[in-house]
């Protein structure tokens, strides 16, 4: 069962180019694996913000699913690369995107969520897939992914600050929320939702974290 900060630290360039798009059933989903002790050293402990428990309603997604090599430190700069193609290709959800946003307190027009999911591929191994919801998973173009997440409930920690600190608090969660938090995880996606307009170059950043938790 994988530890919430390792969603999208690493990326690699085995990004999905089939000629039809995917689904992944939710029975076949599981966590991320943790990080292996070399890693950690990349992490600093900064404080955790206690989260409030949210149960989330099924969840469509569509991006582009990238399966990630175990280990490889030197794939942190694929991460942008699959956020670009996503966004090279949102012409082509033209009309299927879901405009409400998890960041109900946000205002932005034409703008849309987006989220960072990551789930297991066994042997360490894991999927990285930034995304946007939609309202419908027809029509979807070739080479893209989807991804349907049934309910679930999740610890939901808000951030504002730097983002260079969104490793730090992923990694200061892993190792240290757990040890003393009544909830317990589930060996489920964890999801990493950036507010609409988001665009990735600033140095502070909002977003939430999704970790699933058992009922």
């Amino acid at each position: 069962m994988g530890a919430s900060y390792w969603c999208s630290v690493m990326a690699t360039a085995l990004f999905s180019s089939t000629t039809a798009a995917q689904t992944f059933l939710a029975s076949q989903q599981s966590g991320c694996p943790d990080a292996t002790p070399e890693e950690e050293k990349l992490f600093r402990l900064i404080p955790v913000p206690t989260p409030r428990i949210e149960t989330k309603g099924r969840l469509q997604l569509v991006g582009i699913n990238a399966h990630l090599a175990a280990h490889q430190q030197a794939d942190f700069a694929k991460i942008p690369q699959a956020w670009s193609l996503l966004s090279s290709r949102m012409v082509q959800l033209e009309g299927k995107t879901n405009r409400s946003s998890a960041f109900t307190n946000v205002g932005a027009p034409n703008r849309f969520s987006g989220y960072e999911v990551c789930f297991g591929a066994g042997g360490g191994n894991f999927y990285f897939m930034p995304a946007v919801e939609v309202s419908t998973t027809r029509f979807v173009p070739p080479g893209m992914t989807v991804l349907v997440l049934p309910p679930q409930r999740y610890a939901v920690f808000s951030f504002s600050g730097q983002r260079a600190d969104i490793g730090n608090l992923r990694y200061s969660i892993a190792k240290t929320f757990w040890k003393t938090s009544k909830y317990v995880r589930a060996d489920a996606p964890n999801i990493t939702v950036y507010p609409p307009g988001d665009t990735g170059r600033s140095e502070t950043v909002e977003l939430q974290f999704w970790i699933p938790i058992k009922p």
